[in-house]
């Protein structure tokens, strides 16, 4: 491999694009490489094309000098660039950073993923991604790239430029006032912001399920989990959601669903999951918000309590995910994993009590090979024996036994999320994505004396053919029962347009009657300068019955 590094130096050096002469303070050497693409050969000419622009628009005077490689051997003799042969090139050139990355074209929409590299080791590998919705629209994503690059890794503040929303034809929509089931595909005519509607598919033999339903006004906030429980100890049920750095806390009243406090965690976490329950026995359900830390390889979590006027943390910088089970019984649990640095599928489960000034293990229940987000407890035999169910790293549901051997495994993919762990295993600051699980439900949905098991299930929009790249565009409930053999649907809801991140069932207006309540994420906001919009909605089940 140094052999052909060297060979491509030695062609490469007379088209290397060098800054004028140095000033006495050296500037950073940025080496620039030709990125992969993955599209048709027509957006081939962008493999030097991104380059380019990223090379004019990255250099500062004095301070960064770019050095664009732009020699078309690279690919034919170390085939395409991975951090280990960009850091030998980079190295050769005696440069001090090295940018490379790669272009994919899906349809009309192109990504483009970029990693720096620091090649003296002083600083983690930073990634840029961004997402351009057509062609047209590239120059603008790679000028925002080029402004987070140069204000995140060089410290220049460079105005950024918005791309321009594109011109519509027909008036624009106040959506906070669309009848909820806009979200759903096909949606329907009403202008109200509650109604009734017929939210599950029906079984075969079955009537259609008709019930009420709910969707609170968009937010411009991502949405990272949601919980319910009396957070404050005044007997009612808040709704407590998680943005990536925040929790927030609604109260649903009526049809009001105002805020009622914020609690701001800090930009030095990524909130990842989030449950409330009075585990430590005196009254007020306590906020278990479960973390990682800004490299995304560890856990960072805190539980918060009320203390009379604000929610303080209790503990800080846990290195265990929490989630609360069994709430559906009236006797809440709680759950702890402690994984491994970088492996979000190790680690034991534990039952987990309070001892003095925190929560410390009681009992294991489950070993390594799934991740404590996507867990639930329950009677899902309906045999009298207490179960677990659990996805595994691909989104396939597992049933293990209350010894913890396993008793089923499903063969489709549900579940499905875009929060992720890091895991550096291959190189030194490498960067490998496992998307953690999502939520999942053992509950007596229909109140007939059997547990079934609740989940949600987003549609990629590729199909699950590329592994560090998710887009969900649609997403629906299922409901699976235990019919012998394994689990087999039941039923399942109507097509969502956007993607569930997280839900809880719960009587959280205090109608006496429990509701299924999902965050819906519509717009992620993970594309540079684009705004997130997310919108809960709430359906009745006290009104769902089998016919």
């Amino acid at each position: 491999m140094n052999r052909k590094i060297h060979r491509i130096l030695f062609f490469l050096f007379p088209i290397l694009c060098f800054p004028g002469n140095a000033p006495a303070a050296s500037p950073l050497r940025v080496a620039i490489l030709p990125f992969q693409v993955n599209a048709p050969p027509e957006l081939s000419y962008l493999k030097h094309g991104i380059p380019d622009m990223l090379a004019s628009r990255l250099t500062w005077e004095d301070n960064v000098a770019v050095l664009r490689v732009q020699d078309p051997k690279i690919d034919e003799e170390t085939g395409p660039v991975t951090e280990k042969t960009a850091r030998e090139i980079g190295a050769s050139l005696q440069a001090d950073r090295v940018l490379f990355g790669s272009l994919t074209a899906l349809g009309k929409s192109i990504s483009i993923d970029i990693k720096l590299i620091d090649l003296s080791g002083e600083k983690p590998v930073r990634t840029f991604f961004t997402q351009s919705p057509s062609l047209d629209e590239v120059i603008p994503r790679i000028d925002q790239l080029a402004a987070d690059i140069n204000e995140t890794a060089f410290g220049r503040s460079i105005p950024k430029k918005t791309p321009p929303a594109p011109e519509e034809t027909r008036q624009p929509v106040d959506e906070t006032r669309l009848h909820p089931e806009k979200l759903i595909e096909g949606g329907f005519q009403d202008s109200e912001d509650e109604g009734r509607t017929d939210i599950f598919l029906p079984a075969p033999g079955t009537l259609r399920s008709r019930a009420s339903f709910w969707k609170s006004p968009n937010f411009d906030f991502l949405i990272n989990g949601i919980c319910a429980g009396d957070v404050n100890g005044d007997g009612k049920i808040e709704t407590v959601v998680a943005t990536p750095t925040e929790v927030r806390l609604f109260l649903k009243e009526g049809k009001r669903f105002r805020e009622i406090f914020k609690i701001d965690l800090g930009h030095f976490i990524n909130i990842v999951g989030v449950d409330a329950a009075d585990i430590n026995g005196n009254g007020m359900a306590e906020i278990f918000v479960s973390a990682t830390n800004l490299q995304k390889n560890a856990a960072k979590s805190v539980v918060l309590e009320f203390n009379g006027t604000q929610w303080v943390p209790i503990l800080k910088d846990s290195p265990w995910f929490y989630r609360v089970v069994g709430k559906q019984t009236g006797n809440p649990e709680l759950l702890g994993q402690r994984m491994k640095i970088g492996e979000p599928f190790s680690g034991d489960i534990h039952e987990m009590r309070w001892q003095g000034d925190g929560y410390v293990e009681e009992k294991t229940i489950l070993t390594d090979g799934v991740n404590l987000l996507g867990f639930a407890m329950g009677d899902v035999q309906n045999n009298g024996e207490r179960m677990y169910v659990a996805y595994d790293p691909r989104d396939h549901i597992h049933i293990f036994g209350s010894s913890g051997s396993a008793v089923w495994k499903g063969s489709d993919r549900l579940g499905g999320s875009t929060l992720y762990f890091n895991s550096a295993k291959d190189e030194p600051g490498a960067e490998n994505i496992h998307y953690l699980p999502m939520r999942i439900w053992a509950h007596d949905i229909n109140k007939d004396g059997k547990t079934e098991v609740i989940a949600a299930k987003n549609h990629e929009l590729i199909g699950s053919l590329l592994e560090r790249f998710r887009v969900y565009t649609k997403s629906q409930f299922q409901v699976l029962a235990w019919d012998g053999i394994g689990l087999s649907l039941l039923r399942e809801t109507r097509t969502l347009s956007g993607f569930v991140r997280d839900f809880f069932i719960a009587d959280f207006d205090g109608d006496g009657s429990e509701e299924l309540v999902a965050a819906v994420v519509m717009k992620e906001g993970s594309i540079a300068f684009t705004t997130p919009k997310c919108a809960i909605i709430a359906y009745a089940l006290g009104e769902i019955q089998d016919r």
